[in-house]
């Protein structure tokens, strides 16, 4: 067996039968959140206070954690959280300006490239996000014309080849592919 075998038996003994940490609740949460709270817990019950060495040895071995449970949805969070705390840092040490709302504008952008692929790129989404984003859009994400995304080379429509936008001639310069029915 090699090591990345035992690893992970060991880490799926912990989690079926570990122990329950006042600061996690293991069973509702997933093996990163379990690391981080869990590490941070031990560390600060150990050496009796808190300190940002928690958080980066915290980070460590939840990023180790996540080649035995991959997450897109909690590295993309956390992507977007690494860029606003390194930002937050820069301001606190002087090394970047303030800009009111930057944390706003820090998770629009990051769901803007979230966006961008359910537009220009669903066939590199995961069925689950897709799934979600026709949930939450009442099915209205599926019903853009990616046809006209094709030039730009991204394949947009290849997940439906199928669909054709029922247009409304009075709107549009080339004449729609279904006649409309305008009652």
């Amino acid at each position: 067996m090699n090591i990345i075998a035992l690893v992970r038996t060991l880490v799926d003994s912990i989690c079926k039968h570990g122990p329950r940490h006042r600061c996690c609740k293991h069973y509702e949460d997933n093996c990163i959140s379990y690391c981080i709270k869990g590490t941070s817990c031990f560390l600060r019950w150990i050496r009796n206070l808190d300190d940002e060495l928690h958080a980066i040895v915290a980070g460590f071995l939840a990023g180790v954690s996540m080649m035995f449970y991959k997450s897109t949805t909690i590295s993309m969070y956390l992507a977007s959280k690494l860029v606003e705390t390194m930002y937050f840092k820069g301001i606190a040490a002087g090394k970047v300006p303030y800009f009111p709302q930057a944390d706003t504008i820090i998770y629009s952008i990051s769901t803007a490239i979230c966006f961008h692929a359910a537009v220009m790129e669903v066939h590199n989404l995961r069925p689950s996000y897709w799934k979600f984003l026709l949930r939450l859009t009442k099915g209205r994400f599926a019903l853009m014309n990616r046809k006209a995304l094709d030039v730009f080379g991204t394949g947009a429509s290849r997940e439906f080849h199928n669909f054709i936008p029922k247009l409304d001639p009075r709107y549009t310069v080339v004449t729609p592919e279904l006649p409309i029915d305008f009652s």
